[in-house]
């Protein structure tokens, strides 16, 4: 079952869910056509003015991470802080972080307090 926040102080909804069947019901409810191409995805992010769509299901935080990357992107681009999408920058951006909460999520859960 999807889960729905409120995304205040900033502008919109963000829905996250596991399920690739369920984000695809959600989609094509909104845009009315299916996404094939993408079914192979580990995890997909769609936004319509303020309605944030996230799908995670390989269930690694390293994709939690990116998805949540192009999610805070959309947010703020909807909230009109800068422009997050210019180019290719937010998806060089969003696999960086991904790659980065990846390697260090595994420390933070260890809780090893020699790491500085």
């Amino acid at each position: 079952m999807a889960k729905v926040f409120k995304l205040a102080p900033w502008p919109g909804t963000l829905v996250f869910t596991t399920d690739r069947e369920e984000w695809n019901r959600l989609y094509v409810k909104r845009e009315g056509v299916n996404v094939e191409r993408y079914q192979q995805s580990a995890g997909l992010t769609w936004d319509d003015s303020g309605y944030h769509l996230v799908g995670i299901f390989d269930g690694k935080v390293g994709t939690l991470a990116h998805e949540m990357g192009h999610a805070a992107c959309d947010i703020l681009n909807h909230a009109r802080t800068g422009n997050y999408t210019e180019g290719h920058n937010q998806e060089q951006f969003c696999y960086l972080l991904g790659h980065l909460v990846e390697q260090t999520y595994p420390i933070m859960l260890k809780g090893d307090k020699n790491e500085k």
